[in-house]
């Protein structure tokens, strides 16, 4: 395990120009470990956790992986979606990936289409532990990012949860604005999803 002085910490310290800041440390887990068997943990609350599904083909055209986060209350799970420029990383909200859109085995999920304010709020940001941002989203396989940037999805979990979730009975989940650390690897990946 290594630890390094944590993002706001960093950020205060570099503004204060002070080495007197109190420093927070994030601990991550040093071993390799690919991306669809990787485990993260919100590191403001715990109850949130997030990972990923391989797919059996493609899942959407940046990646073949599947994102997940799970609250206390529920899971939800994303494709990973691309624009270009300084568009960045997307998660678009799909239903569970193991149960086909009508019933079709060659159907992925459900496609879920949020409203423009929530659309706008589901960027992500993965990184490596020096902060060094990745451009893109990982495939099945490719080596797994050690943080996840989360700035906005929180505010779709509390005021727009029935945007990223077929549970019409969703309530508010109070996911904060924060950092997914890299905390664990799984033995095996999760079974391959759908299409």
């Amino acid at each position: 395990m290594r630890t390094i002085l944590g993002f706001s910490s960093l950020v205060a310290a570099t503004l204060a120009g002070s080495p007197s800041v109190a420093a927070t440390e994030i601990t991550f887990d040093d071993m390799a470990c690919a991306a669809e068997r990787a485990v993260y943990t919100l590191k403001s609350n715990p109850a949130f956790s997030a990972g990923f599904i391989p797919a059996k083909h493609f899942a959407s055209t940046p990646s073949n992986l599947y994102f997940w986060i799970k609250s206390p209350q529920r899971t939800y799970w994303f494709t990973f979606g691309m624009g270009v420029g300084y568009t960045g990383i997307s998660l678009g909200p799909v239903g569970d990936p193991y149960v086909a859109d009508g019933g079709d085995p060659d159907n992925g999920p459900v496609d879920i289409e949020p409203d423009d304010t929530s659309t706008h709020s589901l960027r992500i940001y993965p990184m490596q532990r020096d902060f060094t941002v990745l451009e893109n989203p990982p495939n099945a396989g490719d080596p797994a990012p050690d943080v996840w940037f989360a700035p906005e999805i929180g505010s779709v979990l509390w005021y727009s949860p029935r945007d990223v979730t077929l549970d019409e009975t969703a309530e508010r989940d109070p996911m904060e604005r924060g950092v997914f650390i890299r905390t664990g690897c799984l033995d095996s990946a999760p079974p391959p999803a759908l299409p």
